[in-house]
């Protein structure tokens, strides 16, 4: 690749983390329109930005036009650099195929020529098994097979599955301690996505301790920061997390403690999804 893209593709980066969705999707959509005629190395860098990009705004037919192009060249050609990419693609359609996408990543993790892909492969491995069927050992087992890695926002991302996994398993001290760990690490706007990710693990965690005043606390600041953006997959998980902070009594428009006759009628039921797949 020439300097002139990566330098786009770094600027594109820096535009999506910035919450500046749209300058993102100029850059990349213009890099991804080569991808059918001349896959590159850097397509299956940035497909992670890209259709969370494309989910964000609403852009549908070209998430399945890259799905049907993918297929294509799968078919002809399935490279870890292919799959990889069409496994994405797939779990971020409108309607997820989550079945092929474990049956991509499946094939991908224990290939040792996909390397390069195998981590961010087994952590949305480990989200298509926990969001399929809940399995919260098979999710423990992919994830403990990872090794720290040496990218910081991989790094971080690993250390919130932990968490989350904590929190599946009744442990939440443990999952408490990493959770306030990652946060003092986070920069807004810059880690968006992981705090986002870390607000909605801890505020749903308070809520199972029935910690109403502590949940009601994360919840206010994640409102806050989605005052006046528009992020679809995020909406999705607050939307979940604010049903249940209803269903235990919490009344979100109030910023004063519920009643104590509203903490024992708490809700204590599955926790609310989290999308860590790891860009």
């Amino acid at each position: 690749m020439n300097e002139r893209n990566n330098t786009q593709l770094e600027r594109a980066k820096a535009h999506f983390y910035s919450w500046r969705f749209t300058e993102s999707y100029n850059i990349l959509r213009l890099y991804f329109s080569r991808l059918p005629f001349q896959p590159e190395r850097e397509h299956a860098e940035y497909i992670g930005i890209f259709t969370r990009v494309l989910a964000e705004l609403g852009k549908s037919r070209e998430l399945e036009f890259y799905m049907l192009e993918l297929e294509r060249l799968h078919r002809r050609t399935p490279t870890p650099l292919i799959a990889f990419q069409l496994a994405m693609v797939y779990r971020n359609l409108p309607q997820p195929r989550i079945k092929e996408t474990i049956a991509l990543l499946e094939k991908l993790v224990s290939d040792p020529s996909a390397k390069e892909y195998q981590i961010k492969a087994k952590m949305m491995l480990a989200h298509c098994y926990d969001w399929l069927e809940s399995d919260t050992k098979h999710c423990r087992e992919i994830i403990d097979s990872i090794e720290d890695p040496e990218e910081r926002d991989l790094k971080i991302m690993l250390d919130l599955w932990r968490a989350k996994l904590d929190r599946d398993e009744g442990k939440p001290k443990k999952a408490l301690l990493i959770l306030n760990s990652v946060l003092d690490e986070l920069m807004l706007p810059h880690d968006w996505y992981l705090y986002f990710s870390a607000k909605i693990l801890l505020a749903d965690l308070y809520l199972g301790q029935r910690n109403l005043k502590a949940a009601q606390a994360h919840l206010v600041d994640i409102r806050d920061l989605l005052t006046g953006r528009r992020f679809r997959a995020i909406e999705i998980q607050v939307e979940a997390l604010e049903k249940r902070a209803k269903e235990a009594g919490l009344n979100l428009d109030s910023q004063t403690r519920p009643a104590p006759e509203d903490l024992s009628r708490a809700s204590l039921r599955r926790p609310t999804e989290v999308n860590l797949l790891g860009l």
